[in-house]
């Protein structure tokens, strides 16, 4: 074996170390960045639901009312699945970006008109939890966001979509109940 050979080796071994060592480091940085999300989420949920309970706690909202068992459900269930935080991103986005155009269920327009200010504002904040899983689940979404926000920079992820939404025909009514839910919060948290 001549030298050449030999520094080709060496060289071909610390090339391999190297791509080991790196494709380890991005699946750890991968796995720290979903874990990182996942607490976000989590906590985005958990906060609005427990400003609910504060709320439910001091007479503010009924418990029996459809707007407290709807927004509880759905921040409890968002929070509880972070396994389906990617399919739920996906799902959420579909809504969004669905042509479909359904009107708020008339119980909680009624209920809505008579809602506190902290009501409301567990109402936005619910809306922004699902706002940061849209974006942050999804890749696709999150690249799309990034180029809306170059040319809108005060552009949100549900602006975007509905943005989308006007330009997409294909509808989705398995997660219709989803959407009217989203759509309820962002109404009725602007009265």
């Amino acid at each position: 074996m001549n030298a050449l050979t030999v520094l080709f080796l060496i060289g071909l071994m610390w090339g391999i170390k190297e791509l080991i060592y790196g494709t380890f480091l991005w699946l750890q940085r991968r796995k720290i960045r979903h874990n990182l999300r996942v607490e976000i989420t989590q906590r985005n949920f958990a906060v609005a639901r427990n400003e609910l309970m504060r709320l439910a706690l001091k007479g503010e909202v009924d418990v029996n009312s459809a707007s407290f068992k709807r927004i509880y459900f759905l921040n409890t269930g968002l929070m509880r699945r972070p396994d389906q935080y990617p399919e739920m991103s996906n799902a959420i986005a579909r809504v969004f970006l669905s042509n479909e155009e359904t009107e708020p269920d008339e119980e909680l327009k009624r209920e809505s008109k008579t809602w506190s200010p902290g009501f409301r504002e567990v109402v936005k904040a619910t809306a922004k939890a699902m706002d940061y899983i849209v974006l942050d689940y999804s890749w696709l979404v999150r690249l799309a966001f990034r180029l809306e926000k170059s040319v809108h920079p005060d552009s949100t992820p549900r602006q975007m979509l509905s943005r989308a939404a006007r330009e997409i025909e294909n509808k989705e009514k398995t997660i219709s109940d989803i959407r009217r839910t989203q759509r309820v919060m962002y109404m009725m948290a602007a009265i």
